[in-house]
């Protein structure tokens, strides 16, 4: 079955002018958003596979898998069931893993998405733990539109009922700081000097820059 499907797969692209994006994209939303599927029958020599009469005859592929689902799974609502792919999600990666996965989900969306997107989150019990996940998502907007997405950011935090306080926001900017590279730095740099107050971009640039600041030994002293 996965020489099968990989068949389709390079049919798909080829389909798509060799376009291997568009391609994958074609194999994993055919059947109506289902993705690929188990034929319910397979002829083996269609694939160069097999090598005796049987082979150039249709056998029957899904039927003898059985049913697709299971009767407790039909039974599941879609959110019961989103819900328990986030626990196994979860369990799996453990909770910084699973933090990592919820933001990567987040990359290609606008914040107005994000409420949406983790619906389903599992284990998010800490305001840390959604500035954990907002970071790098944040990090790729333009730092002109911060402002606006920081306080639609407070307001997702705070409507799951987590505390977004100023030690909050700070936190999330300077971990949003430390995220952004080359040419996006200095613009950064300029919306963090916007959207705080002078101690907290000092303390944030000591951090950052690891400046150490000691104090003079006393003469005598060893």
């Amino acid at each position: 079955m996965t020489l099968v499907a990989f068949n389709d797969l390079q049919e798909k692209i080829a389909a798509a002018g060799g376009d291997r994006g568009r391609g994958i994209e074609a194999f994993l939303t055919q059947n109506d958003g289902e993705g690929w599927l188990l034929p319910e029958t397979l002829r083996l020599a269609d694939y160069d596979l097999g090598h005796d009469d049987r082979a150039k005859e249709p056998q029957p592929v899904a039927s003898r898998f059985g049913s697709r689902f299971y009767d407790w799974q039909l039974a599941q609502s879609p959110e019961e069931s989103w819900r328990e792919c986030h626990l196994h999600a979860r369990n799996l990666l453990g909770k910084p893993g699973y933090l990592d996965l919820l933001a990567d989900t987040l990359l290609d969306k606008p914040v107005s998405a994000w409420a949406e997107a983790l619906t389903h989150a599992s284990d998010i019990t800490a305001t840390e733990d959604l500035i954990h996940v907002f970071t790098r998502p944040l990090a790729h907007f333009a730092a002109d539109t911060w402002r606006s997405s920081l306080d639609a950011i407070g307001y997702l935090i705070t409507s799951r009922g987590l505390p977004f306080e100023h030690a909050h926001r700070v936190a999330l900017v300077e971990r949003t700081l430390r995220s952004t590279f080359g040419e996006r730095r200095q613009p950064a740099l300029r919306a963090t000097l916007d959207l705080l107050g002078s101690a907290d971009v000092d303390a944030i640039l000591t951090r950052l820059l690891k400046i150490r600041r000691t104090t003079p030994t006393p003469p005598g002293a060893t």
